[in-house]
């Protein structure tokens, strides 16, 4: 069964597993100067692994992933006991910082919402939760 947990326990903290961010920044890159989208899976606050998804929009300010990936990543983790830990896209020319349109298109109140920015020499990768319209900046915490 699919677990839900409620957005009262939703934790400040997100831990992603070895290789994870790297992963995330590369398809960032590659779909460059578009925005970049897809999710950490995992168990409970820990991301074990990223899904790429395509952009739908394919817009350098702002993305959407087709329904049909949704449903069949969904049906994959309630097969395989995971859960959608993050939806992660990049911003190719502004900060790691959660737009009003991202805020505002935040469907899924449990997962995290992971941002990296491809401004400046080196990436940077922030993390928020979206409560009451509101972004939170939470703890990314990356295992190595």
């Amino acid at each position: 069964t699919w677990r839900h947990r409620p957005a009262k326990d939703l934790s400040l903290n997100l831990r992603v597993a070895d290789g994870v961010l790297d992963r995330f920044v590369a398809h960032a890159r590659e779909c460059f100067p578009e925005e970049a989208c897809g999710f950490f899976v995992g168990r409970g606050d820990s991301a074990d692994r990223f899904l790429p998804a395509v952009n739908a929009l394919h817009s350098r300010t702002a993305f959407a992933v087709e329904p049909e990936f949704l449903f069949r990543m969904f049906r994959s983790l309630r097969a395989s006991g995971e859960e959608m830990v993050a939806v992660c896209h990049s911003h190719p020319s502004s900060p790691a910082v959660l737009s009003t349109r991202d805020i505002d298109g935040a469907h899924y109140p449990d997962a995290a919402h992971v941002v990296v920015s491809l401004v400046g020499p080196r990436p940077e990768i922030r993390a928020y939760r979206v409560l009451r319209d509101q972004a939170i900046e939470i703890a990314l915490h990356a295992i190595v």
